[in-house]
């Protein structure tokens, strides 16, 4: 009774089984990388409205599921958060989740892509971490800059590059990010907490160029 779906959790459970749906279709079927679906989901909510609940009673268990990891260093799912208190508060007995930072296998530095190519000890890090994630979580996205985004997006894409014909040329490209991760699911509030001293990433740009 007290693990009962909201509407709202019913219709995102719905929206969530079809595109795992298409994604094992994918797989099964042996569609080329270039021509596979990909899926992005945003999943609102204030504090309490059961995000973290949904992720951790449907998504977690669901992927474990379908797409058993291979260990715990190449997960089938990774969920990142903004800080470690988050990913602590959203990891299970199976999944733990971690800060942005430590999904990107980056340690603080300068964030702009010349300077997060990874070494050769690091790319083998990442291809290990990321060439078998069909999920990826990311928590409270409303606290993510568009640096750090970038970040994730960038350092994930040398994870994958071999397999999902993704490289530097095209990773901002539609359906290529996270390296052609087929599955992203977004949890945040908009209203609540953004990014300290940098650009979010709904942050008008160029409003904040002509306030210049």
């Amino acid at each position: 009774e007290d693990k009962r779906l909201t509407r709202d959790q019913i219709i995102f459970a719905m929206r969530f089984a079809d595109a795992c749906d298409q994604v094992w279709r994918d797989e099964k079927n042996g569609t080329p990388c270039h021509q596979r679906k990909v899926h992005h989901i945003l999943l609102l909510g204030q504090g309490g409205s059961g995000k973290t609940h949904v992720v951790q009673e449907l998504v977690i268990k669901a992927v474990n599921h379908i797409w058993p990891q291979e260990s715990k260093a190449s997960p089938s799912l990774v969920v990142a958060a903004f800080s470690n208190a988050q990913a602590k508060n959203i990891s299970t007995v199976d999944v733990e989740a971690m800060a942005i930072h430590g999904a990107g296998g980056m340690a603080v530095q300068g964030l702009t892509n010349e300077k997060m190519r990874p070494g050769a000890d690091k790319l083998k890090k990442l291809e290990q971490r990321w060439r078998r994630v069909r999920v990826l979580v990311m928590e409270e996205i409303s606290m993510i800059s568009a640096a750090l985004y970038n970040m994730l997006d960038f350092r994930s894409m040398f994870g994958r590059r071999q397999e999902f014909a993704v490289d530097e040329s095209n990773y901002r490209k539609d359906h290529h990010h996270f390296g052609r991760v087929p599955i992203v699911i977004y949890l945040g509030d908009f209203l609540q907490l953004t990014p300290t001293k940098a650009i979010g990433l709904i942050r008008d740009v160029q409003e904040k160029i002509g306030r210049a």
